[in-house]
């Protein structure tokens, strides 16, 4: 883009280029982990009242990709030390509140 000053909706990148981005993206994402497991539990009052949430799990929330499967989440929530069940109780508590959408068995979106 930046050679041609070519701004099209359409966007090819090379397979080399690619496997660069996912490379960087995958060191990032464990980076990222790494320094959240060294995050203090910082708990705030929502402002219903009805209970905290940390900033582990705000994290992970954002950590999730817009729409995502069982296995993805068991995976992130993996890598940011965070116990499935944690995880599991998360997913359902953000579905009931309508954060997220349950497309299908074990299948989610997130809400924009």
């Amino acid at each position: 883009m930046m050679d041609y000053g070519d701004f099209g909706t359409e966007r090819i990148c090379s397979d080399d280029d690619f496997h660069a981005a996912m490379i960087i993206s995958k060191a990032l994402l464990q980076h990222t982990a790494r320094v959240f497991k060294e995050l203090p539990r910082v708990a705030t009052q929502k402002a219903t009242g009805s209970g905290q949430k940390t900033v582990r799990r705000q994290l992970f929330l954002d950590a999730l990709p817009d729409e995502f499967d069982r296995q993805t989440f068991i995976e992130i929530s993996s890598r940011l030390g965070m116990p499935l069940s944690t995880a599991e109780r998360n997913i359902k508590k953000w579905t009931d509140e309508g954060l997220l959408i349950r497309q299908d068995l074990g299948h989610y979106k997130k809400r924009k």
